[in-house]
């Protein structure tokens, strides 16, 4: 009996033994509503929860244009409050849908959740090429619009390209500064085309270009 009981308490001691080495983590990801929007980047927010404490590597977000996630990028999540946290990812195409979802990364094993849609704004509200203007004597004026709202950026530089026909562009004038929705305008002069030339605004993000319409002269 005394045998039996014995083995009983080694049986159950090494059951306890396992328990305690394994932790237990229930963890649960939440893809939520983007903060902001712009023709050409976003900020993401997601949340996640554990039931225990456990180890994990790291939070963040996939997005791709395609909803099985093809060809998708991710990045790592900050945390900016409890369970809560964000990404912000700049160098998007205008006017596309986009499908993105929170994760966590524990183990080397990704955990998601749902995923959830968005469509970056058109170039227009990122960059406007304006009608001329001939108000100044000798010079055929140039303007556009820059607005750099919700957009992330480190390098901007903006400007027009020219040609004589819409397949023969090149860089006419640049600049670089913070043109946060101002009009910008460069005076060119009439004779540089002979007289008639197209143009469209850009403007440069880091290193990526954003044209606007393209406008004819004549």
């Amino acid at each position: 009996m005394k045998r039996i009981i014995f083995v009983a308490f080694v049986a159950l001691a090494l059951t306890t033994g396992c328990k305690k080495d394994v932790i237990m983590t229930e963890t649960r990801v939440t893809t939520l509503d983007v903060e902001y929007l712009s023709a050409a980047s976003v900020a993401m927010k997601g949340m996640a929860s554990y039931s225990k404490i456990g180890p994990y590597k790291y939070v963040g977000f996939q997005y791709s244009t395609s909803a099985d996630f093809t060809d998708s990028k991710e990045g790592e999540g900050f945390y900016d409050g409890h369970d809560y946290f964000t990404r912000r990812f700049p160098g998007l195409t205008p006017s596309t849908r986009y499908y993105y979802r929170a994760f966590v990364c524990q183990h080397d094993r990704y955990t998601y959740g749902e995923t959830r849609e968005f469509t970056t704004l058109p170039v227009s509200t990122l960059v406007e090429t304006l009608d001329y203007t001939t108000e100044v004597q000798d010079y055929v004026t140039l303007r556009c619009k820059v607005c750099l709202t919700n957009t992330l950026f480190s390098i901007v530089e903006y400007g027009f390209y020219a040609g004589p026909s819409e397949a023969e562009m090149t860089m006419l004038h640049s600049t670089y500064g913070l043109p946060e929705g101002e009009v910008f305008s460069w005076n060119c002069p009439d004779s540089y085309y002979s007289g008639q030339f197209y143009y469209k605004a850009f403007v440069r993000l880091d290193d990526v270009t954003y044209y606007g319409e393209m406008k004819h002269y004549q």
